[in-house]
């Protein structure tokens, strides 16, 4: 079965339309002052920051780059210096994103005002972590990797646990069939590698699973971890589908040619609200 790409997900992160056609969002393709501002939100996706963060980044007056991108009434161009500097600004920031590695959070700080503190009684400062999204998990596909392309990985904003904060979160788009009572195509869950868990899985958890063949390909699907009253553990589907609702014995030993692993643990998950069709 050929790969699949990750979807755009809408609501983990701003889409800016490429014009072209081209599937280069972030190249700027004419000094016109509606192609720049297209390429400015672009180059912030691209980045990982705000207008703001971005300009200061680059050495560049925040007012600048904000006037010019809320006015669409603004004729005039930025200079071809100031696009250098936001577009070296955006690729250091991006090398950073990708030098974490494998998913490991990036943390935004929110501040909070003394004001809204005494109102909703917060502490003064709150973080959510951003972790990026590496890959997808799908029943009877077979792959040399769990993750896709760098082009197609993108960040979410997730929220679990403080003890995984630090850990080399990731998060995977579903396909798993199944999984879809639980989460539906599309959805995306944040894992936690199991050798980074320094735990087994604990009944009612679920879990990634890698099914690794001899010839190095493998098969990466979702299942809820459950122990039965003898204490032996079970990877039980939660699906509507007939051919995917059978439990299955765990014991890492090997399925045909295949030798069956838990390699992460989720940890949190994003999932679209309402009935599931």
């Amino acid at each position: 079965m050929p790969s699949r790409e990750l979807p755009p997900v809408r609501l983990l992160q701003d889409e800016f339309p490429d014009p072209s056609g081209l599937g280069q969002p972030y190249v700027l393709r004419s000094y016109e002052p509606d192609e720049i501002r297209r390429w400015l939100k672009a180059m912030c996706q691209y980045s990982g920051m705000s207008a703001t963060a971005l300009a200061n980044a680059a050495g560049v007056a925040p007012s600048t780059i904000n006037r010019f991108l809320n006015n669409t009434s603004v004729k005039y161009r930025l200079s071809a210096s100031t696009i250098a500097k936001i577009e070296q600004a955006a690729e250091e920031a991006y090398t950073r994103r990708v030098q974490i590695g494998y998913g490991q959070p990036d943390y935004p700080t929110y501040n909070v005002d003394n004001e809204d503190q005494e109102q909703t009684k917060v502490p003064p400062t709150q973080s959510l972590p951003r972790v990026r999204v590496i890959g997808y998990t799908a029943d009877d596909e077979w792959r040399a990797t769990i993750e896709a392309p760098i082009e197609q990985q993108f960040w979410a904003t997730a929220l679990f646990d403080d003890q995984h904060q630090g850990s080399p979160v990731y998060g995977l788009v579903v396909y798993s069939s199944a999984m879809n009572q639980v989460y539906p195509e599309g959805s995306v869950v944040f894992c936690v590698p199991i050798a980074f868990a320094d735990r087994n899985p604990v009944p009612g958890e679920r879990v990634v699973i890698e099914r690794r063949r001899s010839d190095g390909m493998s098969e990466f699907t979702l299942r809820e971890f459950q122990l039965d009253s003898q204490g032996q553990p079970w990877l039980w589907p939660r699906s509507r589908e007939p051919e995917y609702q059978a439990p299955v014995r765990f014991d890492q030993s090997k399925d045909g040619d295949a030798t069956t692993i838990v390699a992460a643990i989720v940890v949190s998950s994003l999932r679209p609200e309402g009935p599931i069709s």
